[in-house]
């Protein structure tokens, strides 16, 4: 009843349907059938959160949460997520593909605790970069693009698909039946330098630099153990151990949507310096910094009143 009660809320599908009951209907009853089938039939009942749901997932995903991951909301106020589909080679990590549709799932609830998610909607920026047709595997992307049309409460309002490989373009009827009616009239694709896809989004479709990442030539520094230890205070849960070693690239407070937007609002960039040497001066200080070390540790906090539960 408690995992129904805050993670499957009828309000959140309504809003995804634009209230349309039946829709609506549908769409929990998938969601639970997706559910399930992603993170098998006992842990899809526990919470989703970092100790419940992903407790498995975690040491593999922390050395890899650059996969998908939030970046601040746009212009228009809608949710932003970033999936970097070049970044290959987790199964040599210990990553499976299962592993990263449960992360996509669980940022996705991150995301949905904002009121403004549910009502303005996601925008997905997939880096398509891979080496070779060879890395897109069909069942996963079904599950990852089904997952947002047919089961997780959120209005895919805008699919920005980057540097898509020629060789890949014998899958693009693949790719657009899997996306569904809806997200497909709300695709673009855009190819040519890091530069010319960067001005694209930033002049006509509005995206700041400042709220793009570092990988595709942005200026956002997503702050993953930062993300994690704010969702530690949230969920009241201790998953994380840090050696005091300084973290690796600056310091930013973007733990959650809203404290990354705070951040980017705050950086005051020189907008004649040219967008490459700003990346460039970004990696020479991630060269020059330490690399924390991560232990994963499942401890849930005690309640203060864990007497009277």
């Amino acid at each position: 009843p408690e995992v129904w009660e805050k993670e499957c809320e009828p309000l959140r599908f309504l809003r995804a349907e634009q209230f349309d009951v039946p829709q609506a209907a549908k769409r929990i009853c998938a969601y639970w059938q997706y559910r399930k089938k992603i993170f098998g039939p006992t842990k899809a009942f526990e919470p989703m959160t970092l100790s419940g749901c992903m407790s498995e997932d975690l040491e593999a995903i922390i050395a890899r949460w650059d996969f998908t991951h939030l970046c601040p909301p746009d212009e228009k106020g809608r949710t932003v997520f970033y999936m970097d589909r070049s970044r290959r080679g987790y199964a040599s990590e210990g990553i499976s593909n299962s592993g990263l549709l449960r992360l996509l799932w669980y940022v996705s609830h991150v995301a949905l605790e904002r009121e403004d998610t549910q009502k303005n909607g996601v925008v997905l920026i997939i880096m398509f970069k891979l080496p070779s047709h060879a890395h897109f595997d069909r069942k996963t992307a079904k599950a990852n693009f089904g997952s947002f049309r047919d089961a997780l409460p959120v209005r895919v309002q805008a699919v920005h698909m980057l540097h898509m490989p020629e060789y890949m373009r014998h899958l693009f009827p693949v790719i657009k039946n899997l996306m569904g009616k809806h997200m497909r009239a709300r695709m673009k694709i855009h190819n040519g330098s890091e530069y010319s896809v960067l001005s694209t989004l930033s002049g006509e479709f509005a995206f700041s630099p400042k709220h793009l990442p570092i990988s595709m030539g942005g200026e956002y520094d997503h702050d993953t153990l930062g993300f994690i230890a704010e969702r530690e205070r949230v969920e009241g849960c201790s998953v994380l151990a840090v050696s005091p070693v300084p973290a690796a690239g600056p310091e930013t407070a973007a733990a959650t949507i809203e404290t990354a937007a705070a951040a980017a609002a705050e950086t005051e960039e020189d907008p004649s310096e040219p967008i490459t040497e700003k990346v460039s001066k970004c990696e020479e200080e991630r060269t020059k910094s330490e690399t924390p070390q991560v232990v994963v540790v499942v401890e849930e906090k005690r309640d203060s009143h864990e007497g009277d539960n």
